[in-house]
């Protein structure tokens, strides 16, 4: 794109096959992905349980039932007496429709704490994914906002000139 950086300037990444999930009916329970290798535990604030496999990151799960452990994390029941705690996931809820929203419009929610976004057709969710929302530097803004385009690649960049620039293609 004519632009030149100094090659001990540039971090090459493995890009990630990771995609989210069209959901196709309404889900039932919270759902979510692990964000970090984890080997659950058999119970709420319990050592890891060397029996069960290691779940890795991005695997999808649903979530069964919730409880506060001792130190105040919440622990997920991921089925088959699997429990882990909240640190190692990112969980997705159903959210009701804003009264601003129609009941056959688009719309999207973004989830800040646990980073993800979620997309709706009125009520219906009908895509979630997981995101990595912007840096204190450059903030995600909350709020209600219209989509006024959409596309299914575009280039991310910010910061020209500026020591921490940078470009991302096909975003």
């Amino acid at each position: 794109h004519g632009e030149y950086v100094h090659e001990d300037d540039i971090q090459l990444e493995t890009v990630s096959d990771f995609q989210g999930v069209d959901v196709l009916r309404q889900p039932e329970r919270p759902f979510g992905w692990i964000v970090k290798d984890v080997q659950p535990s058999s119970q709420p604030d319990g050592e890891p349980n060397p029996s069960f496999v290691e779940l890795p990151r991005f695997t999808f799960f649903e979530i069964f039932d919730a409880v506060t452990g001792q130190d105040d994390w919440i622990w997920y029941d991921i089925g088959d007496g699997r429990w882990i705690r909240q640190t190692y996931v990112s969980v997705v809820d159903v959210s009701p429709r804003p009264d601003e929203v129609g009941a056959d419009e688009f719309w999207t929610e973004v989830d800040l704490y646990e980073q993800t976004f979620a997309a709706y057709e009125g009520d219906r969710m009908v895509y979630a994914t997981l995101i990595s929302s912007g840096l204190n530097r450059w903030p995600t803004r909350e709020g209600l906002f219209q989509v006024w385009q959409r596309f299914g690649e575009y280039k991310m960049s910010g910061a020209e000139g500026k020591v921490d620039y940078y470009f991302l293609e096909d975003v």
